[in-house]
């Protein structure tokens, strides 16, 4: 699945589909939950590890992400607790996303949004607003569909960063295999 889209997460994820955000102010709310959500994150991943990106954070703003993101995981759980959405391979990249579906598989709507679960722990989706979302290819029973996406200049930075820092990870764990290959 990797393509040319510059530094990006490729793993299966959980990955489903609303629909389409169309007001400006779902369209706050959404990135609202997202930047809840990337930060915490964020913070989650520091933990036991030296901070070098962020090390003036204090641990009182620390606290309050997290507990930003426990009364948004609670209020989803309120509204009702579904499994999460099946696994399907994804290439997220700070601008589109590249996943597969079933050839089969066609959006219901028109530019939906796609909402794409980025930790097995947290329950609550990146909201990723489509401007565009179309085929690229058919590999076997697959085809494969790119999302382009808008989302705020602050949630789009962050997202960068995790996802730079994911694909750090990636590349220190493929060092690390390669070096306990015989």
């Amino acid at each position: 699945m990797p393509s040319n889209t510059g530094i990006s997460l490729v793993s299966p994820l959980p990955l489903e589909f609303r629909a389409a955000i169309i007001q400006e102010e779902e369209f706050q709310r959404a990135m609202g939950d997202n930047l809840i959500l990337l930060r915490a994150l964020m913070v989650w991943d520091e933990e036991g590890t030296l901070r070098s990106e962020e090390e003036d954070r204090s641990l009182v703003a620390q606290l309050q992400i997290k507990m930003d993101l426990l009364l948004t995981l609670m209020s989803a759980g309120i509204r009702g607790l579904e499994p999460l959405p099946a696994l399907h391979p994804c290439q997220l990249s700070p601008e589109c996303l590249l996943f597969s579906m079933p050839v089969a598989w066609l959006p219901q709507v028109e530019n939906p949004c796609g909402a794409i679960y980025l930790h097995p722990k947290v329950t609550l989706p990146l909201l990723l607003p489509a401007i565009r979302l179309v085929p690229v290819a058919v590999q076997g029973p697959s085809r494969q569909w790119r999302l382009d996406f808008r989302l705020s200049s602050v949630v789009q930075e962050i997202l960068s960063r995790l996802i730079f820092r994911y694909h750090r990870r990636q590349i220190a764990r493929s060092r690390e295999n390669a070096n306990t290959s015989p």
